[in-house]
């Protein structure tokens, strides 16, 4: 009898065995069928360069952006302020390629749990779908551990996870949907540039028809377009630190209702005026102050250094500081007469193409020095670039002329400066006759590689 109860226990453990394996495998392959549902899935997938147009709607409002083939993303809706374009790209390269990190739950019956009563909502539309099919994409919470955030289509009512980076790009806020910078425009668009200090105009400038900077206001001065075009570099580089207010009531909070300076700038397609106010309250040692863009009313921080040139320059920094500006090639001779202010009254006369030079009566160039060439021409250059130290375009010269310089030309034309002392170390600046504007020290004479001291160095070489 052992022997059959040997086999009867075999038996019954293969068939206990058997049992086993297909309700562990009907397990497994439930389980996987369970993982192979809830797995990760392509939510959206299409091309980004088709988009029309994306709108948002969040806790801060509805946002509608357009596409134009020639000015890129555009703010439709009615808030109005400068976008951020590469926000809004950004929105739709996600949304063209969304991928789900996992089904957490299948045709749910309460999506409030995971963020669903007032969900972010993001509809895309594109050329292919038409303005009556977008993609619908709903984003909820984040998940408790903050590495993806729950979504939802409009194809069903299961709710998914994705990636927290994504998410954190369609919970956009309204301030990342602003442009930062201050003024978003290429340097070479930039057409018109108005500046106000104290209700005063401090400059104005535009283009010519040649589209080169001139200067409108003061109008009877030489810019230095190079000085002036590398701060309007500065100008569209320039960043907002943070947004504070929109729509203010009230502007003398922030010291904007009467500001410190207010610059009006156009350019190609836009114009703004920003407006600077006080100084931001600091604890951290943050050299911040408000401003103020007219055009969408926001109330914004910038640091004092980057709006430092709009804040302190006057006309007289982009002006070319000298007071007549000439060449050695296109003149004949130069006199220079210091009246009772020092004792100089000498002639120098050249000849730039033979390269002959003299100073009154001495042939500089027969004496065969080098070191009296090169002191000559120390002097005749300190001549022709003598700086001006500032502008005061209302004033109105009175006196006898205290110094003289006359500028012979090729042609025979002559240009005649004419200083008249305004003070006992300055000068007014009179040109052929008529106030120039400019006001001239007298340290400009004296200073070292200046006038004085270099007429001095050639006249004792001279008389060696």
């Amino acid at each position: 009898m052992k022997p059959l109860r040997w086999i009867i226990a075999l038996l019954v453990a293969a068939v206990v065995l058997t049992a086993a394996f297909f309700v562990i495998d009907s397990r497994q392959k439930k389980q996987k069928e369970r993982a192979e549902i809830g797995a990760g899935k392509t939510l959206f997938s299409f091309d980004p360069s088709l988009l029309t147009r994306i709108t948002i709607d969040n806790e801060e409002g509805h946002f509608a952006f357009d596409w134009d083939d020639i000015q890129g993303w555009q703010l439709v809706s009615s808030e109005k302020f400068p976008i951020n374009p590469y926000a809004v790209a950004a929105i739709g390269e996600a949304f063209s390629n969304l991928q789900s990190v996992k089904t957490v739950a299948f045709n749910c019956q309460d999506t409030a749990v995971y963020g669903f009563a007032n969900p972010v909502v993001l509809k895309a539309y594109t050329s292919e779908t038409g303005s009556e099919n977008p993609y619908v994409l709903y984003i909820g919470d984040p998940t408790p551990t903050y590495d993806s955030y729950y979504a939802m289509t409009d194809a069903s009512d299961d709710v998914y996870t994705i990636d927290y980076n994504s998410g954190s790009i369609f919970c956009v806020a309204k301030d990342t949907l602003k442009n930062a910078y201050l003024f978003d425009s290429l340097s070479s668009s930039v057409k018109y540039y108005h500046l106000e200090r104290d209700g005063e105009t401090v400059m104005e400038l535009d283009r010519d028809s040649d589209y080169l900077w001139r200067l409108k206001q003061p109008a009877q001065y030489e810019l230095n377009r190079a000085a002036f075009e590398n701060d309007i570099d500065s100008l569209v580089r320039i960043k907002v630190n943070s947004f504070v207010e929109e729509h203010p009531t009230d502007l003398a909070q922030y010291g904007l209702e009467h500001p410190r300076a207010t610059l009006t700038v156009r350019a190609t397609g836009m114009e703004d005026v920003i407006m600077l106010g006080d100084a931001c309250p600091s604890t951290d040692g943050s050299n911040l102050l408000y401003g103020y863009l007219k055009g969408s009313e926001q109330v914004f921080r910038v640091l004092y250094g980057d709006v430092k040139f709009i804040l302190e320059k006057t006309a007289a920094n982009y002006l070319v500081p000298v007071c007549q500006s000439v060449s050695v090639a296109e003149i004949s001779a130069v006199e220079i007469d210091m009246g009772d202010i020092y004792d100089m009254h000498e002639t120098l006369y050249m000849d730039y193409s033979n390269k002959q030079y003299s100073l009154g009566d001495t042939d500089i160039t027969a004496l065969g020095s080098e070191k009296l060439d090169s002191l000559f021409a120390a002097y005749f250059n300190s001549i022709a670039e003598l700086r001006f130290y500032d502008i005061d375009p209302k004033a109105k010269p009175e006196g006898d002329t205290a110094m003289r310089i006359t500028y012979t030309y090729l042609d025979g034309s002559t240009a005649e400066l004419e200083f008249i002392q305004e003070s006992e170390n300055s000068f007014w600046l009179m040109k052929n006759g008529k106030y120039s504007g400019l006001v001239v020290r007298m340290n400009n004479f004296t200073a070292a590689n200046s006038i004085i001291p270099n007429y001095e160095a050639l006249m004792e070489e001279l008389n060696k």
